[in-house]
This record gives C-alpha cells, structure tokens and sequence, in this order.
C-alpha cells in the first residue's frame, strides 16, 4: 500500500481500535483503469471493535480527485465509503472495491444522495441488487475526516446503503426525498440484513424462492 493508503489505515485503526481482520488490496481489479488511485478496503470485526456490528470502509479513493459534470457547480468534495454489517464475509469488500473505483473508471463523482444499479443480486438468496450512497449515520464515523488534510479535497464519508429493485425505482421517481422518506417510515436498520423483505412490496427471499421454484 502507498503512503497515503498506510496513513489512512492508521488512522483507522485509531478510531476503531484495532487492526482490521480482512483487508482487500484493490489494485489487480482495477489494474486497467489508469485514472483509478492505489485503493484498499479494510474490515474491522466487532469482537475486536466492540460495536455492534462489523464494519466496512475503503482508503484511496479520496486521494484523487473524481470528475465533477458542470451541472454540480463549483462544489467539491472527496469520499470515502463505510459499509456496517451483521455477517461480515469476502463479498462486502469486494462490492466496496467497485464502487470506490466507479468515479475513476466512468469519470463520474459519487457523493450524498447517489444512485448506484448493479443489477444483480448483491449475495445469494437476496433482493439487493442496488446501492444508495448517505451521509454516514454515526457521528462518531461522520467525523472521522475533520482536520484531515491530504486528500483531494475535504472528504465525505459514505454510508453505502444496499436497495432491491423497487426501491432502487422509488429513488428513481421520487428521488432523495422518496427513497429517504421509505427508509425512515420502514425504520431502515443501521447494520445490513442481506435477506431483508422489499419495503416496497414486503416481498422476502424466501417468498422469492417459492415462487421460482
């Protein structure tokens, strides 16, 4: 990992208290991106951290500077993405591994509010198929980048938020306001349940697998 990567993982490992268990070197998927910075993703267990829940969360992207549509303005921002979890496996990183590195492979900015279609289900047996990216839900975390200068610009850290199908359409129609409303009404835990029910259909996997079978 390069200085900045290391300088992060300090960092986190300071917030979190420990070293992360898994960590995921992203340069050999993305190696045919010449825009895509050195990038890892790193996973802090929580028998080590003693949240809760795992967690999740990338270091690199920041680094660059992601590619701003004249529609934005002047703002600018960098990001970085957390990801908090139940279950902790491979997957997690890998689906954080790609979305770090979309802003450089599709010369694009990520930030509060966006929309990302994948497309496929995000696990086995699951509706998730999408990911909506907020503002990080702890404040203990949203806080992790004050004072941080070595990044492009000022970092906004992500919560990625997985959606099935449905929602990912009511975030599509209806925008932030629907799609935040859905989560709220809904009562959207903070930690991901890969098997949750649709909130737009109360549709479950298993009913799914009923269905198909």
């Amino acid at each position: 990992m390069n200085d900045y990567i290391a300088r992060l993982r300090e960092k986190y490992d300071a917030h979190f208290g420990c070293a992360p268990a898994m960590t995921l070197d992203c340069r050999d998927f993305w190696r045919h991106c010449v825009a895509a910075p050195e990038m890892a993703v790193f996973a802090y267990r929580l028998e080590s951290t003693r949240r809760p829940h795992h967690v999740v969360i990338t270091a690199g992207m920041s680094q660059a500077p992601m590619h701003f549509a004249p529609y934005m303005g002047k703002a600018r921002w960098s990001a970085e993405l957390i990801c908090y979890l139940d279950e902790l496996g491979g997957d997690d990183l890998r689906h954080l591994q790609w979305l770090a590195g979309l802003p450089f492979h599709e010369r694009l900015a990520l930030g509060h509010g966006h929309a990302v279609a994948f497309g496929f289900p995000l696990y086995e047996q699951s509706l998730l198929r999408h990911f909506l990216l907020l503002p990080a839900p702890l404040e203990e975390d949203a806080s992790l980048f004050d004072g941080f200068a070595l990044s492009a610009h000022p970092v906004d850290l992500l919560w990625v938020v997985p959606l099935t199908e449905q929602e990912y359409q009511v975030n599509v129609k209806e925008h932030l306001e629907g799609i935040a409303r859905l989560l709220t009404d809904t009562g959207h835990p903070l930690s991901l349940d890969r098997h949750r029910h649709c909130y737009v259909t109360g549709q479950s996997p298993e009913g799914l697998a009923r269905v198909l079978h």
